[in-house]
């Protein structure tokens, strides 16, 4: 199950949550111990079921056990892709854009109450900058580089972008024009 979650998107929240539940379970029975490149694995899927105190706990793991001291993955002599993982597992714990909208801060951990980030690239051709404070957004920028249609969710509590579009049932579509910016306030 855990392929479907990442990095394909054939289990997601939004087509089949029951299939979530499923995966929680097949990723519990699997544990959290192994080699540098599965636990990037793991650190993905459990960002798209949306545990990411699970996912810290993995952190921990994985520097103390997979990486070497010059960062590289462990696996003799080192993969790579241990390495790729875990950035993508970050991006993705901050900002997924995989069911076809983009979600900001799907798995915030309790811990990262406090952060900002600039540069994230969802899906679309739309780069990301947000900031959040006691675990919740307070702001964030989108920035279209291609133009079109854009559909935005932050379900943690309602949003306007530019001051004008409101969120509805958490989420807000609107168009773009190529290089125009839009700003998400909460």
């Amino acid at each position: 199950l855990p392929i479907w979650l990442y990095p394909c998107n054939v289990i997601n929240k939004v087509d089949s949550p029951e299939l979530i539940r499923a995966a929680v379970v097949s990723l519990n029975d699997r544990g959290d111990k192994s080699t540098g490149w599965s636990m990037g694995q793991k650190i993905n899927t459990w960002a798209r079921v949306g545990d990411g105190d699970r996912i810290l706990k993995i952190f921990g793991d994985l520097f103390k056990n997979s990486i070497y001291p010059n960062f590289w993955d462990v696996c003799p002599p080192f993969q790579i892709d241990g390495n790729f993982a875990f950035s993508a597992g970050v991006n993705e714990m901050l900002m997924q854009s995989n069911c076809g909208f983009i979600e900001l801060l799907p798995t915030l951990p309790c811990v990262w109450a406090e952060g900002s980030i600039k540069g994230l690239l969802a899906r679309g051709n739309f780069t990301v900058d947000m900031e959040w404070k006691n675990g919740k957004l307070t702001n964030a920028v989108i920035t279209s580089n291609h133009g079109g249609k854009c559909t935005l969710r932050y379900a943690k509590a309602p949003f306007t972008i530019n001051g004008e579009i409101v969120s509805k049932n958490g989420f807000a579509e609107f168009d773009t024009e190529k290089g125009k910016q839009y700003k998400i306030t909460v």
